[in-house]
């Protein structure tokens, strides 16, 4: 075995012959390795849907008032993120939100007046620089929230000893009764109050809408608000147990359109109440055309949609 070791490196065209083939294995190993991991994190990932939901959540923006929506799953720093770009009143948005639970790492958003502002978040914090307030006993008591930075957090030490976003979300669902096919989330975030790190989740389904506050270092449920949604109605079916769910609805929306999930863009995807029939309203965009698909929430039929080029 020496002797063919040596035999490789006898002259200094073998030498570098020799060198350029362990480089390309190399090469190649390494690239299947990155390969299986992207597949295994984008399997267990969040959802392009969901990313943009919580981009727009962060921005306070309804998703479907967002123009030039884009969104791509990508390893950043380390780490699997979804990159979510839109626009909205004159202003762009860049997120990175992270793959496994919605968490946002990055925000840049810049303007006509080109005026720039990034926020770098932790994994573990999804609020921003605007969300920043101080407290202050001339300002605010110290019983009121106080949403700090994610530097802050990460010294408390209460989040990254504790639970994560995405247990907090499963914490409430279960709570409430439901299942994450048949909300919308509208907010997902965590701050600080009197030096606890707190998880702030808000959804809603077709009847009722949610407000949990749940303690990211035990998940004990510290608040919970709930109301009746304004579109529900005695005239429909409430309950959503026979409901196709929203990831059937975006199946059967983007298979009609020749696309499949992962290949579309959602900017919407409700359940409502339409003349007394609950239908998913179902909203993405593909190769600069929009598509807006309205569902009937008991079987998936295909009660009315629009293409605008």
């Amino acid at each position: 075995m020496k002797e063919k070791i040596k035999k490789l490196f006898s002259t200094p065209k073998r030498t570098v012959l020799t060198i350029v083939i362990i480089l390309a294995v190399i090469a190649v190993c390494g690239a299947g390795c990155v390969l299986a991991a992207t597949t295994t994190a984008k399997s267990t990932a969040i959802g392009q849907d969901n990313a943009i939901s919580f981009a727009c959540a962060n921005a306070g923006i309804d998703p479907a008032a967002a123009e030039d929506v884009e969104c791509s799953f990508e390893y950043e720093q380390g780490q699997f993120v979804y990159d979510v770009e839109f626009e909205y009143d004159g202003e762009e948005y860049e997120y990175w939100i992270l793959a496994s639970d919605g968490s946002v790492v990055k925000k840049h958003v810049s303007n006509s007046s080109d005026t720039d502002t990034e926020t770098v978040i932790s994994q573990t914090e999804e609020t921003s620089d605007e969300e920043t307030e101080t407290a202050s006993s001339e300002e605010i008591s110290a019983e009121e929230e106080t949403t700090t930075a994610s530097t802050e957090s990460t010294t408390s030490g209460s989040t990254t000893s504790g639970i994560t976003l995405s247990k907090a979300k499963s914490i409430a669902l279960s709570d409430a009764g439901v299942s994450s096919s048949d909300v919308a989330f509208t907010e997902a975030k965590s701050y600080t109050k009197n030096s606890t790190t707190v998880y702030k989740i808000e959804f809603y389904t077709s009847s009722y809408e949610y407000e949990y506050k749940i303690d990211a270092s035990t998940g004990e449920i510290l608040e919970k608000e709930i109301e009746e949604n304004d579109s529900g109605s005695s005239s429909g079916s409430s309950d959503s147990s026979s409901y196709i769910g929203t990831d059937s609805a975006k199946e059967i929306a983007a298979a009609h359109a020749g696309y499949s999930v992962s290949e579309v863009t959602f900017s919407k995807v409700k359940l409502e109440e339409e003349d007394g029939v609950y239908v998913y309203e179902i909203e993405f965009k593909i190769n600069k055309k929009e598509y807006e698909y309205t569902i009937k929430a008991t079987d998936g039929t295909i009660l009315e949609y629009e293409i605008d080029s």
